[in-house]
C-alpha cells in the first residue's frame, strides 16, 4: 500500500510529511458518511506490535486472529452497530477495555495473499476490540474485527482460499515511531513501514503457532538481556524461532542510515555493535552494552521481530507466523537492574506461569497471579496481553504495588475452541519479568443422562418376578465426555418444580401423586442406600448439567403406580 503525503501541520506544529499522513488521504470516504468526527489530522507514528495467526475450518478455508498494538491516544471509539463515534470507556477519554476502534492512522487491511483484494470494515481500516491497555506507556493491545460479522464483535477474520497451497497473508502500513516523538526515541528503525505476516498452508489441516508479548520488553543497559519468548501449538508440532528478515519486517524507510528496509538491534548501522539473537528454542538474546540511547528525557525503543514456525519430523517449516515488538532500554544502576519475579505458588497449589490450562467450552477457567520485586521500594506494574474478549481480572490490569496480584477467570464460548497464550508482565524500573500462559479450549458435547431401577434402602433390587420396580426406587446416571460425570436433577413434567443437584449414581424414591404437593425428604435413616423420597405430581423428568452449562436431552423417568 502507498500513502500520498498530505502537507498538513500535525497536530504537534510537525509538517506531515512522507512519514505523517492524515487519515483523509487513506481513501475513507466512507468516514464522512458515517458521521464519524475524527480528527483532521494524526501522527502516523502508532505502531507498537504485531502477531497474526490462523487455524483450518474447511477445506480451504481459514480463521485469522491479527494482535496488534497501537498509540493509545491516536483513536477515537465507535459504536460497531451504528458506526458513529461514541465517548471512549476509560477515564482519560482515550479507548479502554472492550471500546472498539477503526485503525484509521494506517489504514490496516488484512492481504490475503491470494490477490482476492484486502480486508477493512465498513469504515475502510480494519476495526479493533480493545482487550489491554497501559495508560502509562501510551499503548493499546487489540484484536482485529470481522468485517462480514459486525456489528457482533467477531475477533477471528474468516476467509476460504480458491485452492490447496502456500499463501503468505499480510497487513503492510506505516509507520514505526519516529527517532524522537513524544518522549520517546525509536533507534534502529524511525518512521519505517511495518509489515506483519504469516505464511498459510492451506488444506494441509495445519493449524499456525500462536504466541503473545507485551508491546515493550524492558532490557537493562548495559548488560547482556534474555528472554523466552511463548509460543504454543495447537497440533503438538515443534516450534522454531528466528529473528525475521528485512523484507519480512518491512516494505520501506524512508532514509537514514540502515541500508536496507529493516535493521535488528545490532545489525549494521543500527546503533548498536552487539547483534540480538534468538536461539531455535526461542530464547531473544541481545547484549546491549555500546548501544546508542536516545537524549536525556527520552525512553529509548529499539525494534525488533522475530519468526515462528511450526516444523515438521524433518525439521521443514509448515507455516510461520511473525512477532513483531519493542525493546526498551533502561539504565542499570552501580549495583546492576533487579527485575521483578512470579513467585512459585503456595505448596499444593499449581504452577501458573509456563502452565497449560485445559478448558471446555461454557466451562471456568480460574487462576491466581502474583509477582513481586526484591527491591522494597520499587512498585511493580502487572499486566497482561493476549487476553480473551470476555476474560475477567480482579483487579483489573495494569495494577501496581508491590507485592502485586490479579485473578483471572473466564468462561470460553464456542468461537473460542483453540489455543492461546496469555503472557503476564510484571515491570519495574529495573526491568520486566514474564509469565506465558497457555490455554488449550476444548469443544463440550452435553452429558446424557437416565434412570433405571435401583435397590431399596436396605440395598435390595427389585426381583425379577416382581412388577417394573413397583416401590419407585431409582437409581440416577449420568456421563459426560469432558467431565466424566455431571450433576442430575429431577423435574416434573411440567417443569414447575426441580430437586437436585444429585450425583450419579445416586438413588432416590420417586412417587407420584397428581394431587400432592412436589416435596422432597430424606428416608430410611443412617446407613440407607436410598438419599431421598421425592414426591412429584406426574412421572419424573430427569436431566444432567456439565459443567460448561450444556443441558442433556431430557429423559423421562415413569413412575408406577404404588403397590396394591
Amino acid at each position: 500500500m502507498r500513502l500520498t503525503p498530505l502537507g498538513h501541520p500535525d497536530p504537534d506544529g510537525k509538517r506531515l510529511t512522507g512519514k505523517h499522513r492524515s487519515w483523509r488521504g487513506l481513501g475513507l470516504s466512507i468516514l464522512t458518511t458515517a458521521a464519524l468526527a475524527f480528527p483532521a489530522t494524526s501522527e502516523a507514528t502508532h505502531f507498537r506490535y504485531g502477531h497474526y495467526t490462523w487455524v483450518p475450518t474447511g477445506a480451504t478455508s481459514v480463521e485469522f486472529r491479527l494482535q496488534n498494538a497501537f498509540r493509545r491516544d491516536g483513536y477515537l471509539c465507535v459504536n460497531p452497530s451504528t458506526l458513529t463515534t461514541v465517548i471512549c470507556t476509560a477515564p482519560d477519554g482515550h479507548p479502554g477495555i472492550g471500546d472498539v476502534f477503526p485503525e484509521f492512522i494506517g489504514n490496516t487491511r488484512l492481504d490475503f495473499g491470494d490477490g482476492s483484494g484486502t480486508v477493512g470494515s465498513p469504515l475502510g481500516p480494519l476495526m479493533y476490540l480493545v482487550t489491554s491497555v497501559d495508560t502509562a506507556n501510551n499503548w493499546l493491545f487489540a484484536l482485529a474485527l470481522d468485517p462480514s460479522s459486525l456489528p457482533a464483535r467477531d475477533t477471528t477474520i474468516s476467509h476460504t482460499y480458491p485452492s490447496a497451497g502456500q499463501y503468505i497473508a499480510f497487513t503492510d502500513s506505516c509507520c514505526r515511531i519516529s527517532s524522537v516523538d513524544n518522549g520517546n526515541a525509536h533507534i534502529n528503525n524511525p518512521d519505517g513501514g511495518y509489515r506483519v505476516q504469516t505464511t498459510v498452508t492451506v488444506g494441509s489441516g495445519n493449524t499456525a503457532p500462536v504466541s503473545a508479548l507485551p508491546p515493550i520488553v524492558i532490557c537493562p543497559y548495559p548488560a547482556t538481556c534474555s528472554f523466552t519468548i511463548p509460543a504454543a501449538d495447537a497440533d503438538g508440532d515443534p516450534t522454531r524461532f528466528r529473528l525475521s528478515t528485512a523484507s519480512e519486517s518491512s516494505s520501506f524507510r524512508p532514509g537514514g542510515t540502515c541500508p536496507t528496509t529493516f535493521c535488528q538491534p545490532g545489525s549494521s548501522e543500527s546503533g548498536a555493535p552487539n547483534p540480538a539473537t534468538v536461539s531455535p528454542s526461542g530464547m531473544y538474546t541481545w547484549d546491549t552494552t555500546g548501544a546508542l540511547l536516545g537524549p536525556a528525557g527520552t525512553t529509548t525503543l529499539y525494534s525488533t521481530q522475530v519468526t515462528i514456525e511450526d516444523v515438521d519430523s524433518t525439521g521443514t517449516a509448515k507455516s510461520a507466523v511473525a512477532l513483531d515488538f519493542l525493546i526498551q532500554l533502561v539504565p542499570c544502576p552501580a549495583g546492576g537492574c533487579i527485575p521483578p519475579t512470579f513467585p512459585a505458588p503456595p505448596v499444593g497449589v499449581p504452577p501458573v506461569c509456563n502452565a497449560t490450562f485445559p478448558v471446555s467450552v461454557g466451562g471456568l477457567l480460574t487462576f491466581r497471579v502474583d509477582a513481586s520485586d526484591a527491591n522494597a521500594g520499587d512498585s511493580v506494574s502487572l499486566n497482561a496481553v493476549g487476553l480473551p474478549p470476555g476474560a475477567v481480572l480482579t483487579p483489573a490490569l495494569p495494577t501496581a504495588g508491590n507485592p502485586v496480584a490479579t485473578s483471572f477467570g473466564w468462561r470460553p464460548s464456542l468461537a473460542d475452541v483453540g489455543t492461546l497464550v496469555i503472557t503476564f508482565s510484571a515491570s519495574s524500573q529495573d526491568g520486566i519479568a514474564l509469565c506465558p500462559v497457555t490455554v488449550q479450549v476444548s469443544a463440550n458435547t452435553p452429558p446424557s443422562a437416565r434412570c433405571e431401577p435401583g435397590p431399596n434402602p436396605s440395598g435390595h433390587l427389585p426381583s425379577n418376578g416382581a412388577p417394573a420396580n413397583e416401590n419407585g426406587f431409582y437409581r440416577l446416571l449420568a456421563v459426560d465426555a469432558e467431565d466424566g460425570t455431571a450433576p442430575l436433577y429431577v423435574s416434573n413434567s411440567a417443569g414447575t418444580v426441580v430437586f437436585g443437584p444429585f450425583s450419579s449414581e445416586t438413588v432416590v424414591k420417586i412417587t407420584e401423586a397428581p394431587a400432592a404437593v412436589p416435596s422432597i425428604s430424606p428416608i430410611g435413616g443412617t446407613g440407607s442406600a436410598v438419599m431421598a423420597h421425592i414426591i412429584l405430581d406426574s412421572d419424573a423428568v430427569i436431566y444432567a448439567v456439565d459443567s460448561g452449562g450444556l443441558v442433556s436431552p431430557q429423559f423421562l423417568c415413569r413412575v408406577p403406580p404404588p403397590p396394591k
